[in-house]
């Protein structure tokens, strides 16, 4: 196999796409569990088909643009096919222009597809390295900045490059706030490949600024700002995580993929003999990885499993690298079978055990009224329709517990924009606290017992 991908035929492009045709059919066939962060995905893209804006209708922490893909997700109905569907294709499409990069810049010796299908063997060790996340979604973004980076190294006129490696980076950080940290790397490789000045570091800067500055005027401009603001900028370094990690089972998901990308660092260190820019791209992929598990270390109480992705193309690289420069070649491929075999049979074994608090992928609406919980897990709305807009408690439960006319007003046209049938209070009388400070949201609930309300009909005059 490993002869058979260290060749630069289309071929090989391939069989590539139909490895990650049969993961897709194995994910949607097998019925895997998933967690409660993909469910609120979903729920977001159900209201914000609906016509809700993130933000000024949505109240939510999640990136801008991947609220742009949400609607995808929720498309079919509460399941996870698209979000397999198209988040696999888009790994497909990231390993393809990785090995790409490889194979334009000459970081091997030798032409090869085998960085893609390291890739895709690692994000397919779980949903939620090839489902598509927020982090699969940035990665392609910081994929074509890397591009524009190395080939700084072969312009004398880089300006606008600089500005394009910014503007790429600002745009994955807009799609999850994880990859702020590679504003240092990418820094850092400007200064090897070019010569750095205060003009070069301006638009390095204003680059990563412009697309958050677009994306603040859209808000401003649909009078959305407020809440973009308090929703999102204020929360940019918390991790929204409502999954519980079972970290045992994730160290055995994980232990095949580590092992070999750490005899992958020690192989590209212990290889000396290449040329000047290879061995800053080496030195560029090293401190990749020490940002990258710096970051997972210091969230590591209470990570998202899918921030583990931002590992895939430092994977890639140092796997492939062991493997390529390995002199006896059928002990390499020995070994490709082995990481290959062990990645997926770990990863599909272990996986519905990842989360202990995980649903099937049968969340079908059994009751078309809408609910509103309040200060409710997302898990209680498996299989019921989310009724307002306030989607994150961590955001609106302040907003009930303290009394000003402002707030009333935000619970207020909560309630106005996406009016629930049933409201269901178990934070020991919010609700009702809420109706007294808002007189006309009281005319529009009656309680049939303690804690649930129901929306009045109106009766439509003859």
């Amino acid at each position: 196999m490993l002869t058979f991908f260290n060749s630069h035929f289309p071929s090989r492009i391939l069989f590539l796409f139909i490895l990650i045709c049969g993961i897709i059919t194995g994910y949607c066939v097998f019925n895997f569990t998933f967690s409660d962060t993909i469910l609120r995905w979903i729920i977001e893209g159900e209201k914000i088909s609906n016509g809700n804006l993130s933000y000024r209708d949505l109240w939510t922490k999640t990136a801008p643009f991947y609220t742009l893909v949400e609607p995808i997700l929720s498309a079919l109905g509460r399941n996870i096919y698209l979000f397999i569907i198209v988040g696999s294709l888009l790994v497909f499409f990231q390993a393809f222009y990785f090995s790409q990069i490889i194979n334009k810049y000459k970081l091997f010796h030798t032409k090869s597809y085998l960085p893609g299908l390291i890739y895709i063997i690692f994000s397919a060790i779980h949903l939620e390295f090839i489902g598509l996340t927020p982090e699969v979604l940035g990665i392609t973004f910081v994929l074509f900045a890397f591009n524009q980076l190395l080939s700084i190294n072969s312009k004398e006129k880089y300006n606008n490059t600089v500005l394009n490696v910014g503007i790429l980076l600002g745009i994955s950080i807009l799609c999850s706030s994880v990859f702020t940290y590679l504003i240092i790397l990418f820094f850092i490789g400007i200064t090897y490949f070019s010569t750095v000045n205060f003009r070069i570091i301006i638009l390095f800067i204003l680059g990563i600024l412009l697309p958050i500055m677009i994306v603040t005027t859209f808000f401003i401009a649909l009078d959305g700002f407020n809440n973009f603001y308090s929703f999102f900028i204020v929360h940019f370094f918390e991790i929204q995580n409502e999954d519980v990690l079972n970290y045992q089972i994730l160290y055995r998901i994980l232990m095949v993929p580590l092992t070999f990308l750490l005899l992958g660092l020690f192989s590209a260190f212990s290889n000396s003999n290449t040329s000047n820019f290879i061995s800053k791209v080496k030195q560029l992929f090293f401190i990749w990885f020490m940002l990258s598990i710096g970051y997972l270390l210091l969230n590591i109480q209470n990570i998202n499993l899918s921030k583990i992705a931002i590992l895939s193309p430092i994977i890639s690289f140092y796997i492939s690298f062991l493997l390529i420069y390995m002199r006896k070649k059928s002990f390499a491929s020995f070994l490709l079978y082995v990481y290959s075999i062990g990645s997926l049979s770990a990863g599909f074994y272990y996986h519905n055990s990842t989360y202990q608090n995980k649903l099937g992928n049968n969340t079908h609406l059994i009751d078309e009224k809408r609910y509103f919980i309040v200060g409710a897990n997302i898990s209680e709305y498996r299989t019921k329709n989310y009724g307002t807009s306030l989607t994150n408690p961590e955001l609106y439960l302040s907003i009930f517990q303290q009394d000003s006319k402002l707030n009333s007003i935000k619970i207020y046209k909560a309630f106005l924009i996406d009016t629930p049938d049933i409201v269901l209070d178990n934070k020991e009388g919010l609700f009702e606290k809420a109706m007294d400070n808002i007189p006309i949201l009281k005319e529009k609930y009656y309680s049939t017992q303690k804690g649930i309300y129901h929306l009045k009909k109106i009766k439509k005059p003859l």
